[in-house]
């Protein structure tokens, strides 16, 4: 059998993989039940839902949801065998170091993609069944996008660290930063610093540039840009729930900014890795 399609099923054969992959569209199918199951006695012309109430609702789920995928699949895919020495065992010719890396991560990336267009088609089916309308396509691309470079970019940093630490548990506990950090507490941390060092209002429009360009600085902020790309709405930290209406091209949120911010955090992290990988090879 051909190593690196071996590698492909092993991957797809893990029960992490399977099980992560199973909660996100099970909580998709949730999503859509609730939707479709609005009270029956609403005539449909009263049935009303806005797009960017429903891609914000989303986003912030499965913003929470896939990091800890993309996370735990880079960790147990690659980085556990990485740091545990079991990689040097499995590496067989004509595949090395580095071409198994590659091999993981598109494996592993592929997962992460396949669940997510199914979720996103489960919660769009769940609309559509109850309000008689659809998810705009241009949100619907943007949510698989979105997640799409989440999820390469934490595996991708994953897999790097894996390069740079000696231990399981290093790396585990790096992992588990990374997701605190970058995924729960940056709107906290990029608050604190603007207010703190920089003595902005935090209710200021000006601080939004600055909460803008550190959402750029981390891949779960990231999407929180796309998000405002495409709804045109922002919410203040102080006024909680407040959607305020910009335009995105006013804080250097553009397409261009969009598309080249996401491939550098696709390609970067897991470029460093595999070229620390082929030196090893």
């Amino acid at each position: 059998m051909n190593s690196i399609f071996y590698e492909l099923q092993r991957t797809f054969r893990s029960k992490f993989v399977l099980i992560m992959m199973g909660i996100i569209i099970l909580v998709a199918a949730l999503i859509a039940y609730l939707l479709a199951s609005g009270p029956a006695s609403v005539p449909v012309s009263q049935r009303s839902i806005t797009d960017e109430g429903l891609f914000n609702g989303v986003d912030s789920l499965f913003g929470f949801l896939i990091p800890i995928l993309a996370i735990f699949m880079g960790y147990f895919t690659y980085g556990k065998d990485r740091t545990s020495g079991v990689l040097e065992s499995v590496v067989t010719r004509p595949v090395t170091k580095s071409e198994l890396l590659v091999t993981r991560f598109i494996a592993s990336i592929i997962a992460i993609l396949i669940a997510v267009v199914i979720s996103v088609m489960l919660v769009d089916a769940g609309q559509m069944s109850y309000f008689r309308k659809g998810m705009p396509a241009n949100m619907i691309a943007a949510l698989i996008w979105i997640y799409f470079v989440e999820g390469a970019s934490f595996i991708g940093l994953i897999y790097l660290f894996a390069h740079l630490v000696k231990s399981q548990s290093s790396l585990l506990g790096l992992a588990i930063a990374l997701f605190i950090v970058f995924s729960l507490l940056w709107s906290t941390v990029s608050t604190i610093v603007l207010v703190e060092v920089f003595h902005g209002s935090i209710s200021s429009l000006s601080t939004l540039q600055g909460q803008i360009n550190f959402n750029f600085a981390s891949p779960s902020g990231y999407g929180k840009n796309v998000a405002i790309y495409v709804t045109h709405l922002v919410t203040l930290t102080s006024i909680a729930g407040t959607n305020i209406r910009v335009n995105p091209a006013s804080y250097g949120i553009t397409e261009l900014s969009v598309g080249a911010i996401g491939i550098i955090w696709m390609a970067v992290p897991i470029l460093l890795a595999f070229l620390l990988a082929r030196k090893r090879d």
